[in-house]
């Protein structure tokens, strides 16, 4: 590849520079060839045309491959020339996208001893040279023009695409890696949440242990209590039942005794009478000692009697107080097992609140662990989107780079003068360029051929037959 001496962009098309930088659009036409000589002195910035113009030809690559850059590519030929000439000067003409005024954008001047001499067309086999510009348009703007192939500057140019793209990738590698950290992290906090919640619920479960256990303690004591009850009960049962006892046996005792006292006093009747009896014949002089003695008989009598009934008194008040004795211990009892109802109620509303407090403390234990759940489902989706994004930026990211589909390789058309190539990555917005080989560029002109771009394929359409084999290489531009 050889360069020119001097690449300069002139006054007139820095104006068209500054014209784009304020947003309008700038056209380049076509490449300008030339034989003209000049001096070290001259200024090329002023030239407003070439010094001798030889041929112009169009460019085949007009394309924008940075934010400031555009790669032009024209094949210079000798078909048609009938004089040849030092190819020592040329120039890049160019216009605003609405005008038609052209200007010579760009010139490009080598001496006379190192230019490329251009020989006349034979008529049999062609001269070609493939010439290629990248032009950067800014305030600081600059040309760099070659000759050769322009592959390998394409080559380079993809090159610096795949290592941007594989510095890319690996930021976004670094940024999972950083995501996936804070998962881990996210995790970690969840499941410590979730382990002091098991040891809330854990002192929980021994602490109703604990309340049910002195439950329990205070229901056998209750138990307990009532039992020595009905042993004090029992045992007053059976002093009553033995006062009782005694009374009767102090009941019997007496009509024992006032048996007795009617036996004597039976006797002591029967011995009267007979000592009446005997005494008959004497009544008279017994009739007052008879008197005497029945008298002294009633008053005994009567004595007895009261005697008697002082017995039966007794008796009835005692009587009366063992029935008093029974009604307070019946009150007694019923005191007792009211109070042990009272105290078998409040264990009863305690053992109820115990179980609602329960079932608050497990609501919330519920829910803290339905809210934990929420959050881990929240952050899991939260990381599934984020993964999609970072996968879904990689394979923007990889779409994105452009690649070669065909190197000087020979285009096989069918009846129909179509070649279409199948390919994946190519999608019906790509763009493709197409760059025929020099020993075959006429062959693929005298065709005419079109290419388009479908999902999975590109096409390439003859509006002519080719008259031969024609070979290109394809670049791909994934949109």
């Amino acid at each position: 590849m050889k360069e020119f001496d001097k690449a300069i962009i002139t006054k007139n098309g820095n104006e068209l520079i500054a014209e784009a930088i304020a947003g309008k659009k700038i056209e380049f036409t076509r490449l300008i060839t030339g034989c003209g000589i000049y001096g070290e002195s001259e200024e090329l910035e002023c030239a407003a045309a070439l010094k001798e113009e030889k041929q112009e030809f169009p460019f085949s690559v007009n394309e924008k491959i940075s934010e400031n850059g555009v790669l032009l590519t024209a094949v210079i030929s000798n078909v048609g020339l009938e004089a040849g000439y030092r190819l020592t000067e040329i120039g890049i003409g160019g216009k605003l996208q609405d005008s038609e005024e052209e200007i010579l954008y760009a010139i490009n001047i080598t001496g006379e001893e190192k230019a490329y001499f251009l020989p006349p067309y034979n008529g049999l086999e062609a001269t070609e040279i493939e010439l290629s510009c990248y032009i950067t348009i800014k305030q600081d703007a600059e040309l760099k023009m070659a000759l050769g192939d322009v592959v390998d500057m394409m080559l380079n140019e993809l090159r610096k695409e795949n290592a941007r793209a594989i510095t890319a990738e690996k930021e976004l590698k670094g940024s999972l890696n950083i995501l996936t950290e804070n998962l881990a992290e996210e995790i970690t906090r969840a499941t410590t949440a979730e382990e002091e919640l098991a040891g809330s619920l854990n002192a929980l479960t021994e602490s109703l242990t604990e309340a049910v256990t002195r439950a329990t303690a205070a229901e056998e004591e209750l138990k307990g209590n009532l039992t020595e009850l009905m042993e004090s009960l029992t045992e007053e049962v059976t002093r009553a039942t033995t006062a009782e006892e005694e009374l009767e046996g102090s009941l019997t005792a007496l009509t024992e005794s006032l048996t007795e006292e009617v036996t004597r006093a039976t006797t002591a009747e029967e011995e009267l009478a007979g000592r009446l009896t005997a005494l008959t014949e004497s009544l008279t002089e017994e009739v007052a000692r008879a008197t005497v003695a029945e008298e002294e008989l009633e008053g005994s009598l009567t004595a007895l009697t009261e005697s008697l009934t002082e017995e039966v008194t007794r008796a009835t008040a005692t009587e009366e107080e063992l029935e008093g004795s029974l009604t307070a211990l019946t009150e007694s009892l019923t005191e007792e097992v009211t109070r042990a109802t009272a105290t078998e109620e409040e264990l009863e509303g305690n053992l109820t609140a115990l179980t609602e407090s329960l079932t608050e403390e497990v609501t919330r234990a519920t829910t803290t662990e339905e809210e934990l759940e929420g959050n881990l489902t929240a952050l899991t989706e939260s990381l599934t989107e984020e993964v999609a994004r970072a996968t879904a930026a990689e394979e923007e990211l990889n779409n994105r780079i452009d690649f070669i589909l065909r190197n000087k390789e020979i285009l096989n058309f069918n009846e129909n003068n179509e070649c279409v190539i199948e390919d994946e990555r190519i999608t019906a917005d790509s763009l493709a360029d197409v760059y025929f080989t020099s020993d075959t560029i006429s062959i693929a002109t005298d065709a005419v051929i079109t290419v388009e771009t479908y999902s999975g394929n590109v096409k390439l359409s003859c509006q002519n037959a080719p008259a031969g084999a024609i070979k290109a290489s394809i670049k791909i531009k994934v949109v």
